[in-house]
């Protein structure tokens, strides 16, 4: 199965969703967790950190996320909520802005509040990026302002080239309630903050394996009988269900 760079958008957590959903994402391909911190000026993650500690401990790459809520004023605090709202861990995924429907503002309004959101990014030490569809961001004047795209859609040939692309949704179940399947296009363009290539870890790496225990010293016993001998508990299949999912996402038609 070819290599996908797969990444978790975890926009909520609740009761339903799993412990090991980051050891799972990375038994699955990904390499990235992108987590919702903040909405507007009003609402933080409660769990950012304790997501961001749990997605580290499994050699996951963090970006952090933030809902825009549309506005024309370029001093709304949004910038300042997002800032002061991030667990201090390093953002090799970068600080990424989702935008959705502008609502009312329009896209000539939008324009240079999100570019100096961009700026303000850059200021604080994080990379910039941008969460919008290939129709929103060819009516933003300027867009991607020197950001990553993080494309919600497939497709679309022309225009800025994506960092990542949308994939699909995965199963409440599995993942939690709002998870979204992204893949990277490429981990070259992967930088820490500080600079330089960022590094996947593999989790053993993160998470050493305990020492195996030395093998016994030889005896002169008869050997046990085959129904007798002690038997090895059979390897546990990683799931290939996300792996293939991205497969089949990638080979399919373009939206």
């Amino acid at each position: 199965m070819p290599t996908i760079n797969l990444v978790v958008e975890v926009n909520s957590w609740t009761d339903t969703t799993p412990t090991d959903l980051f050891e799972t994402a990375a038994d699955n391909g990904a390499v990235g967790a992108l987590l919702k911190v903040s909405q507007g000026t009003t609402w933080i993650n409660s769990h950012g950190p304790e997501l961001a500690r749990r997605a580290t401990a499994a050699g996951l790459l963090l970006g952090a996320l933030h809902y825009w809520e549309p506005t024309s004023d370029v001093d709304d605090g949004q910038v300042s909520w997002l800032l002061g709202s991030l667990p201090p861990v390093d953002y090799a995924l970068g600080v990424v802005v989702e935008i959705d429907a502008l609502g009312t503002v329009a896209p000539y309004e939008a324009s240079p509040v999100l570019q100096a959101f961009m700026g303000a990014v850059v200021d604080a030490g994080h990379l910039p990026g941008v969460m919008v569809s290939a129709a929103q961001l060819a009516e933003l004047t300027g867009a991607p302002w020197g950001a990553r795209w993080w494309a919600t859609g497939r497709g679309q040939t022309e225009g800025p080239a994506r960092f990542a692309e949308r994939l699909f949704d995965q199963e409440a179940g599995s993942v939690g309630s709002g998870a979204e399947i992204y893949a990277l296009r490429s981990l070259r363009g992967v930088n820490r903050p500080g600079g330089g290539a960022a590094q996947v870890l593999p989790r053993a790496a993160v998470a050493p394996p305990e020492p195996a225990e030395p093998d016994p010293a030889p005896t002169t016993d008869e050997p046990e009988s085959p129904d007798e001998a002690p038997t090895e508990d059979p390897a546990v299949p990683v799931d290939e269900s996300w792996r293939q999912q991205a497969v089949d996402a990638l080979a399919g038609p373009s939206e």
